[in-house]
C-alpha cells in the first residue's frame, strides 16, 4: 500500500486471483517466461530495493544511537544472512530423522527475512530497554495524531475498508474482535473501527 498507493481490497483480490492463475495455469506461466532476463532483473532490482527501503523505514522512530538497538539490528541482519547461506551450502547438516521436520526447518532457517525478523522480535522483547529507545512513545504519538487528523476530516469514514462479513462474524463469535489482527467492533455504529486494534509490543521493559 505504501509503495503503490492502492488500498482497495477488490484490486488486491484481483491481483491474488491473477497470481493463482499464473501459478496453476501453464499458459500464463509461459507468458512470464518470455520476459527477457535483463528486463526481469532490472524490475526485480527496483522492487527488492524498494522493499528493503520500506522495511528500514520502520526504524525511523527507533534510537539508533542506543547500543542495545544496534546490537539487535546487527544480529538480526547477520544471522538472517549467514544462516540461510550456511543451509544452502550444507543442506544435509539438518537431519532430525523426519523428512517433514527437515523440510520445515530448512525453509524456516533458509528464509532470510523470516529468520532475521524472528531474531529481532525475540531480542527486542526480551532485552531490557526504555520505551523511548524502542520507539514506542514516538510511534504512539504519531498514531494518535493520525486519529485526530482523520477525525477532523468530514469526508473520512471509518467503515470504508470494512470487510462485508466482519459484522456478522462478530455477532456470532464476539471473541474474534479481540484478535490483534482483526478490527474492533463498535456497537454504536454497527461496524468495525479503523485503527481500533493498534498492534502493541507485548513486553514493555523499562530501564
Amino acid at each position: 500500500m505504501t509503495l503503490t498507493k492502492t488500498a482497495n481490497r477488490y484490486i488486491l483480490l484481483c491481483a491474488g486471483v491473477i497470481m493463482v492463475l499464473f501459478s496453476v495455469v501453464g499458459k500464463f506461466g509461459a507468458v512470464l517466461a518470455t520476459i527477457p532476463d535483463p528486463a526481469l532483473g532490472g524490475a526485480l532490482a527496483v522492487i527488492y530495493g524498494m522493499l528493503v527501503s520500506l522495511g528500514l523505514s520502520t526504524l525511523q522512530y527507533v534510537n539508533l544511537n542506543s547500543p542495545r538497538n544496534l546490537l539487535i539490528l546487527g544480529l538480526a541482519f547477520f544471522v538472517g544472512i549467514l544462516v540461510p547461506e550456511w543451509i544452502d551450502r550444507y543442506p544435509d547438516v539438518i537431519n532430525t530423522g523426519s523428512k517433514e521436520a527437515d523440510s520445515v526447518l530448512k525453509v524456516a532457517l533458509g528464509t532470510p527475512m523470516f529468520l532475521g525478523g524472528v531474531i529481532a522480535i525475540i531480542l527486542d522483547n526480551t532485552t531490557r530497554g526504555s520505551r523511548k529507545d524502542r520507539g514506542i512513545d514516538a510511534w504512539q504519538v504519531r498514531a494518535c495524531q493520525n486519529e485526530v487528523t482523520s477525525g477532523m476530516d468530514d469526508n473520512s469514514n471509518s467503515t470504508t475498508y470494512d470487510w462485508s462479513w466482519t459484522t456478522a462474524l462478530y455477532q456470532y463469535l464476539p471473541c474474534c474482535s479481540q484478535l490483534p489482527f482483526m478490527p474492533a467492533y463498535d456497537k454504536h455504529i454497527g461496524g468495525t473501527v479503523e485503527n481500533a486494534n493498534i498492534p502493541m509490543i507485548i513486553f514493555s521493559h523499562s530501564d
